[in-house]
C-alpha cells in the first residue's frame, strides 16, 4: 500500500511540474505578444500623428495614403476607429473641394477653362463621395466654363 501510495504521490507531483512548466512556458509567449501590441499600437499612433500632419500641410493625394496607412496599422494594432476614419475621410475631402474651387475661380480669371473644368470635376467628386455635392451651384459652375 506505501508503495502505491508512493507511486501515485510521484505521478501527482510529475504532473504539478509539468502544469507549472506549462504555465512558465505559457507566460513567456503572452509577454512577447505584450511587446509586439506595443509595438503595433506604436506604429498606428505614429502613422496617426502624420495623417494628421498630412491632413493640415500636404495635397489630397498623400493625404489620403497617409488615411489608409493609418487605417491598416490601426487594424493591425486592433485599435480602429471607424468613427474616427470616417471623419478624417471628410476632412480630407472637404478640403480638397475647398481647394478645386479656389483652383477654380483662379483658372477661370486667367481664363484657363481647361484646368478650370478639371478642378470643376474633382469639386464634384469630391463632393459626392462625403454627400455635400449641390446640383445648382455645379451647374452655376459650369456655365462659367463657356
Amino acid at each position: 500500500m506505501a508503495k502505491r501510495f508512493g507511486i501515485a504521490l510521484m505521478c501527482m507531483a510529475l504532473t504539478a511540474m509539468g502544469i507549472c512548466a506549462t504555465l512558465v512556458f505559457a507566460a513567456a509567449p503572452a509577454k512577447e505578444k505584450t511587446d509586439q501590441q506595443k509595438l503595433l499600437e506604436r506604429y498606428a499612433n505614429e502613422s496617426l500623428a502624420r495623417l494628421k500632419y498630412a491632413i493640415k500641410h500636404d495635397g489630397f493625394f498623400n493625404a489620403r495614403v497617409t488615411l489608409n496607412v493609418w487605417q491598416s496599422n490601426a487594424m493591425d494594432a486592433g485599435i480602429f476607429d471607424q468613427v474616427q476614419y470616417d471623419e478624417f475621410k471628410r476632412q480630407i475631402y472637404q478640403k480638397s473641394i475647398t481647394e478645386n474651387l479656389r483652383w477654380f475661380e483662379i483658372f477661370i480669371n486667367q481664363k484657363d477653362f481647361a484646368d478650370a473644368r478639371i478642378c470643376l470635376e474633382l469639386w464634384r467628386l469630391h463632393s459626392e463621395e462625403i454627400g455635400v455635392f449641390d446640383e445648382t451651384q455645379y451647374m452655376e459652375l459650369r456655365k462659367r466654363l463657356r
